[in-house]
């Protein structure tokens, strides 16, 4: 039996959105904690960039689901950064956050056009 990018990536996507559902419910039954919702928008963000990994080689939207598979797994990680920050009653630097952002997405957008 063999298993390819695209049923890993399907794969992947499933199992990060149990972990939304198990987050969030996390979330809602013990709201004493400012983090995980926090958690749970980057792991959506993950199961996203996920689903967008498994439309990479479709001829009609690969360039669009590589930008935004980039975006979405960089989105996902700063939101379960900032997550752990305010889990730690912490401030987030929103200028880094916004940089990497955009930084990844150039990057993203760049390598896969030009």
């Amino acid at each position: 039996m063999e298993i390819d990018l695209r049923t890993t990536a399907i794969l992947l996507s499933t199992i990060n959105l149990l972990q939304v559902f198990a987050l969030f419910v996390q979330y809602r039954v013990n709201r004493t904690y400012h983090g995980p919702g926090w958690w749970v928008l980057g792991t959506a963000a993950w199961s996203l960039a996920f689903a967008f990994n498994s439309m990479r080689q479709d001829s009609f939207l690969g360039a669009f689901a590589i930008v935004a598979n980039n975006l979405a797994f960089a989105v996902g990680m700063a939101l379960v950064y900032v997550g752990t920050l305010r889990f730690f009653d912490r401030r987030e630097p929103r200028v880094w956050l916004y940089a990497l952002c955009g930084i990844t997405t150039i990057f993203a957008v760049y390598f896969t056009y030009v």
